[in-house]
């Protein structure tokens, strides 16, 4: 509880109900559905990559463009809508300092991807999307290469993140997202 408000808290997977309910829709639609119910920054990243087409590569900076018309269209609580709400967060200095892991607007989007690729430890913020058996994968990609395509070392290159919406699993035991500039699957 902070400063006199009560907060929920915070749900990383989605119930058996929710769940089933969840299948039954996406059985119904054909498509791929969005896991995360509640408006936010998590729900609008994932929507960005559902809206540009899941299973393809997408830079950052057609992300960067994509995300404002996408959380404009959703509510919040305190500024009307997430856009402003992402935009307009408050860093709240601790001991007259910034805190250290605090990002401009870019660095934020970029940590929520990375986030969003947990799937376990205490703070699963990707649960919901292994799920619904898709993740969100990250590549660091040099200038001059294909994203779809390129495979090779990172190190002491020059590029950009490309991310996609991989949802070419199974069952949720084969979700395993990818972001090679770890070296490694998360």
């Amino acid at each position: 509880m902070k400063s006199g408000k009560v907060s929920c808290p915070r749900v990383y997977h989605k119930t058996p109900e929710k769940l089933s309910a969840y299948w039954l829709k996406r059985k119904t639609l054909g498509a791929f559905i969005n896991p995360y119910d509640r408006d936010g920054a998590y729900k609008a990243q994932v929507e960005v990559l559902i809206v540009l087409g899941v299973n393809k590569w997408y830079s950052f900076k057609t992300i960067i463009e994509k995300l404002p018309l996408i959380m404009t269209a959703m509510k919040s609580p305190t500024h009307g809508n997430v856009w402003d709400a992402f935009v307009n967060k408050q860093k709240i200095p601790r001991n007259g300092r910034m805190p250290r892991g605090s990002k401009d607007l870019d660095g934020r989007v970029m940590q929520n991807f990375m986030l969003l690729q947990r799937i376990t430890g205490n703070h699963p913020y990707g649960l919901k999307l292994q799920q619904a058996h898709a993740c969100v994968d990250i590549k660091y990609v040099p200038f001059g290469e294909e994203p779809a395509i390129f495979n090779g070392q990172i190190k002491g290159r020059v590029g950009t993140y490309w991310y996609r919406l991989n949802t070419n699993f199974g069952s949720q035991e084969e979700v395993q997202p990818f972001n090679n500039r770890k070296s490694k699957h998360i």
